[in-house]
């Protein structure tokens, strides 16, 4: 998996949710206010995983993470989705990611 393709769909999503990539790559989750996070997270590992079309455990690397956190991801994505509309916004906004070169471009706002 490319890192820097990883590293840019980070940048992409972080922008969104006006967050430091770094904190995506982090490993915080424990507050409630942090939602955001998490969500983006979720987001970024969905937008990696379909761009690498690789297994689970492929994209838990690339976050350092274990494949049961990908699948989680997955799942918690699908059923925010289909409730929420703001996420649904953010996904369709941001999903494209995974088939661009370049995440710099662009200016992700909500």
């Amino acid at each position: 998996m490319d890192r820097v393709n990883v590293e840019g769909i980070v940048r992409g999503v972080a922008k969104v949710y006006h967050l430091r990539p770094e904190a995506i790559m982090g490993r915080s989750r424990i507050n409630s206010q942090e939602y955001p996070l998490v969500e983006a997270r979720w987001v970024a590992m969905m937008i990696t995983w379909k761009a690498f079309g690789c297994h689970y455990s492929e994209t838990a690397r690339a976050f350092g993470r274990n494949h049961g956190t990908i699948m989680h991801a997955k799942k918690m994505l699908e059923q925010q989705l289909s409730y929420d509309k703001r996420l649904a916004v953010r996904w369709s906004q941001l999903k494209h990611l995974a088939y661009e070169n370049d995440y710099n471009d662009h200016d992700y706002q909500i």
